[in-house]
């Protein structure tokens, strides 16, 4: 159990670093200047830039997730999921992500790992929690 606690605090502090360490890259190269002479011709935004960052509150795992998943991967899935990639989500899905963001819902993203799982990334309305699961795709057929 305390292994288990430790496991989750490292997640925290690793996320914590993902999160301080985008900041830090989005706000170095958020806007560049293209100069011609002394004269600055045009600005253009950085293509990598996250367009979103959410807040998750607190982090819940289900315990599926930690014994099928290294924590480092879990954690680069929800550094994506706050700063607006959304993984495998549908077109419509990731619409209705950014309409969430703006103007408040619940945000998902969902990233397959296998051919028969993905993973789901729930951040909550009030962004007081995220939930991150596993869920079996369906058989087609």
């Amino acid at each position: 159990m305390n292994e288990r606690k430790e496991e989750l605090a490292k997640l925290k502090t690793i996320l914590k670093q993902a999160i301080e360490s985008e900041q830090r890259r989005t706000a170095s190269v958020g806007t560049e200047t293209l100069e011609t002479g002394d004269t600055p011709v045009a600005e253009r935004r950085t293509e990598d830039v996250p367009r979103v960052f959410i807040d998750t509150g607190h982090v819940l795992i289900n315990r599926q997730v930690l014994d099928f998943l290294p924590l480092e991967v879990i954690d680069r899935y929800l550094t994506d999921h706050v700063i607006g990639r959304w993984g495998d989500c549908e077109s419509e899905m990731s619409v209705l992500n950014e309409d969430c963001y703006y103007d408040g819902g619940p945000i998902v993203s969902e990233v397959s790992v296998t051919e028969d799982d993905s993973l789901h990334i729930i951040t909550d309305t009030n962004r007081y929690s995220t939930v991150i699961t596993m869920k079996k795709v369906p058989l087609k057929g």
